[in-house]
Parts: structure tokens; C-alpha cells; sequence
């Protein structure tokens, strides 16, 4: 038996992290199900030890430990984004779970067990810069596919944030002018099905590619991405409890 220590992916669950026990071997990043008080919510494996190697602690605990319910997938996101995840969680005195949920679409929960493996190899810290860009819609517009340009020279992917999916699909029709084949575009109106099959094929990509999307799928797990593009960064859709 194995005792999991579970980040529940949930915004009204207050506590980072809870604790389970699953006779089936789960490994870290896994996404599992389990009970909180009277529901059953998503969860995020972040560690797992031997039943055996404290057994003596697990005698004096004055709960039951309840049992995972379901295993659905081994890891699927990359370890640097749970980092980032813990820091934004810590900034805005939030948990850990709750940050979580904002980042990862509910399809991908669903459907966790239809993704593809990913490669959680570690690139190298990089110097980076922020830049404002203030002009009209035509000259930022000009700017993005000029630097997108670039960084696909470069050989890096871009990730542009948009707030809303009327946003989203009137950026693609302007940036994909040339790279067609690599700009893809992501929210929440598009069916489970989709949303799969474009993750699936952003991870197994080669080639640099243009994410066009909502802030909830920054956490698609490609390592090229050296450009985070935010436009109409102060529209409330961005914002959340």
C-alpha cells in the first residue's frame, strides 16, 4: 500500500494539500480522483511514500485515511510550471489547488488519460525582459507578427494571451497570415474532442508554433516557449476570485 499526498484541484477546497492511500504504485504529477467531504474532485499527485516505511506514524493519526478513488494519468505537466504554480499561489495567499485549477482547462482533467507522454526534461534558466508595447491595434499587431517571425527563426514557440474567445479569433485571422499550419487557437468553446486532439498536437509538434489562447491553458507543456504575449492586459475577463 501506498500512502499519496494529493493537491486537490478545486477553489473551494482552502487546505494545499490532503492525504490518501492507493494500493495501485501512482507517481508524482499524476491526475487522480478523490473524495473531499461529501464530492469527488480532480487532484494533482505531488508525493507518494511506502505504507511500510511509516507505519508507526500512520497508528497514532486520530483520522481514517480515505482511499484515492481513480488513477486517471501519469504526469502531464512540466515540473517548472507546478513551480510557477506554488509562487503565483504564494503572491496572492491562495492554495495551491485553486491556483491549479485556474491554469488547466476541465476537458484536460476529463480527458487526462487520452494526452500524450510528454518529456518533463528541464531547459536550461534563461534571461528575459518585459516589454510594454503602447500604439494602435494596427502598429502592435504589425509588432507581434514581426516577433513572431523571429522567434520561429529562432527556433522558440510564442504563447498570445487573449481575455475572451471573441479576442482569441479575431488575433488568429490577423497572425496566422504565412504560418497557417502552425498557429493554433484554444478556449473553452471548443469540444473536449478538440481541445485533446490541439493539445496533443502542440505537444508532438517539432516545429515552433503560435498558441493562441485563454490564460487557462498556459499550461500546455512546451519547453520552447520564449515569448508570452498579453494583449488588452487590463480587461476584467482576466480577472478571477
Amino acid at each position: 500500500m501506498h500512502i499519496v499526498t494529493v493537491i486537490p484541484l478545486s477553489r473551494g477546497i482552502s487546505k494545499d494539500v490532503l492525504t490518501y492511500f492507493s494500493k495501485e504504485l501512482v507517481t508524482p504529477g499524476s491526475i487522480v480522483t478523490i473524495p473531499v467531504r461529501k464530492k469527488t474532485v480532480y487532484g494533482l499527485v505531488v508525493g507518494i511514500r511506502d505504507a511500510t516505511e511509516i507505519k508507526s506514524d500512520l497508528k497514532t493519526l486520530s483520522y481514517n485515511i480515505k482511499k484515492i478513488s481513480t488513477v486517471h494519468t501519469h504526469s502531464f505537466l512540466l515540473d517548472s510550471f507546478i513551480r510557477a504554480i506554488h509562487k503565483i499561489a504564494n503572491y496572492h495567499a491562495s492554495s495551491v489547488g485553486s491556483t491549479l485549477s485556474a491554469y488547466i482547462p476541465n476537458a484536460i482533467l476529463e480527458q487526462s488519460d487520452q494526452l500524450e507522454k510528454i518529456s518533463n526534461t528541464e531547459t536550461p534558466p534563461s534571461f528575459y525582459e518585459t516589454v510594454l508595447l503602447q500604439s494602435t491595434d494596427e502598429e502592435r499587431y504589425a509588432t507581434y507578427k514581426s516577433l513572431v517571425r523571429e522567434e520561429f527563426a529562432r527556433g522558440k514557440s510564442v504563447f498570445f494571451c487573449l481575455p475572451t474567445t471573441e479576442d482569441l479569433k479575431n488575433a488568429h485571422a490577423v497572425l496566422e497570415k504565412g504560418i497557417e499550419k502552425y498557429a493554433y487557437v484554444l478556449h473553452a468553446r471548443l469540444s473536449k474532442k478538440e481541445i485533446i486532439s490541439i493539445w496533443n498536437t502542440l505537444i508532438t509538434e517539432p516545429h515552433p508554433v503560435l498558441i493562441i489562447a485563454t490564460s487557462s491553458f498556459l499550461s500546455i507543456p512546451r519547453t520552447d516557449i520564449s515569448t508570452l504575449i498579453i494583449e488588452k492586459e487590463s480587461s476584467r475577463s482576466y480577472k478571477m476570485q
